[in-house]
C-alpha cells in the first residue's frame, strides 16, 4: 500500500500540476561601488610597514643551574603608550613632540602581551622571571620590567627603556568590527627571527565566545589571518593602522590532519584597553 501511495506522489509532482512549487533563480546585480585592488594593496602595504615596529618580541628566561639564562618563550606584545624623560628629569607623556629633539635622555615604553606568554605551565607568574623585550628591527633585547597580568583575561603589561623613539599603536573600536572587515595580524611566529610577519584576513567573527584554561568565558574576535605559536600577544590592526585586538589563541587539532584551519582569536581592544588605561 505504501508503495502505491508513493508512486501516485511521484507522478503528481512530475505532472506539472497548479500547486507544485517551483524554484526559480534570479540574476540580480548590485551596485558596490569601485574595488581597486592596487589601492587596497597599497594601504596594506602602509599598515604594514607603520605598525610593524610596534609589535615587539617577548622572550622569557629562566636562569640555569650555572645562573645562565635559558630561553624557555617566545612571544610577541604591542608597544601602546610611551613617556619621553628629558635630560633635565622632565617627563613628556606625547612622546611625538620630542622627535626631533635632542633633549631626550631616554624613552620609556608600555608593552601589551598574554598573560600565557610569561607565566609558568601551571599557571603561576614567577616574580623572578627575567623577562626582555626583542626589538628585531634593531636585532636588540631590551630587560623589561612586569606592572601588571590579569587573572580573568590573559593579558599582561610590561615596560622597557630605549634610546630611539619607536611608534606606539593607536586604540581602535572593537565594537565597530562587521564580519568581512579586513585585519592583519602582525607579531612573531616560530620565534624572533620571524619578527613583524604579518598576515591578511578577514573578521570571521567580531565577538566569540570561549572558556581559557581558568574557566573564565572570554569575548574574543574571530579572524581568519594566519598565527602560529609565537603569535600570542601580538596586533590585530584594521586599515586604519589601529589596534583592534591582541592575538591570542587558535584553534587546533590534536589529529595529524588538523580539522581546524584559519581559526585564529583576539581579545578585542576595548576590553584591553579598559585594563591597560589603569597601568601607571
Amino acid at each position: 500500500m505504501k508503495r502505491i501511495l508513493l508512486v501516485i506522489l511521484l507522478m503528481f509532482l512530475l505532472s506539472g500540476c497548479d500547486g507544485v512549487a517551483v524554484n526559480e533563480i534570479y540574476n540580480k546585480t548590485y551596485n558596490v561601488g569601485e574595488i581597486s585592488i592596487t589601492t587596497l594593496e597599497e594601504a596594506i602595504i602602509e599598515v604594514s610597514e607603520f605598525a610593524r615596529n610596534s609589535v615587539v618580541g617577548i622572550s622569557k628566561y629562566k636562569k640555569g643551574i650555572f645562573a645562565q639564562e635559558n630561553l624557555e618563550y617566545t612571544g610577541s606584545g604591542v608597544i601602546y603608550d610611551c613617556k619621553a624623560t628629558l635630560t633635565n628629569g622632565t617627563i613628556v607623556s606625547n612622546c611625538e613632540t620630542t622627535i626631533e629633539s635632542k633633549d631626550v635622555r631616554e624613552y620609556t615604553y608600555y608593552v601589551v602581551t598574554n598573560r600565557h606568554v610569561i607565566e609558568e605551565e601551571n599557571g603561576a607568574i614567577r616574580h623572578d622571571t627575567n623577562i626582555k623585550v626583542n626589538l628585531g628591527f634593531e636585532d636588540a633585547e631590551k630587560e623589561a620590567e612586569l606592572l601588571h597580568y590579569e587573572n580573568s583575561v590573559d593579558l599582561a603589561v610590561l615596560k622597557f627603556t630605549h634610546h630611539t623613539y619607536i611608534q606606539p599603536l593607536r586604540f581602535g573600536d572593537s565594537s565597530q568590527l562587521k564580519i568581512g572587515t579586513f585585519v592583519l595580524a602582525i607579531g612573531n611566529p616560530a620565534g624572533h627571527e620571524y619578527y613583524g610577519t604579518t598576515t591578511f584576513g578577514i573578521v570571521s567573527g567580531p565577538i566569540r565566545y570561549i572558556k581559557d584554561k581558568r574557566n573564565n568565558s572570554v569575548p574574543y574576535i574571530q579572524h581568519d589571518a594566519a598565527i602560529n605559536s609565537g603569535n600570542s600577544g601580538g596586533a590585530l590592526v584594521n586599515l586604519n593602522g589601529e589596534l583592534v585586538g591582541i592575538n591570542t589563541l587558535k584553534l587546533a587539532s590534536s589529529e595529524i590532519d588538523n580539522i581546524y584551519e584559519n581559526m585564529g582569536f583576539a581579545i578585542p581592544v576595548n576590553l584591553v584597553w579598559d585594563i591597560v588605561k589603569e597601568v601607571k
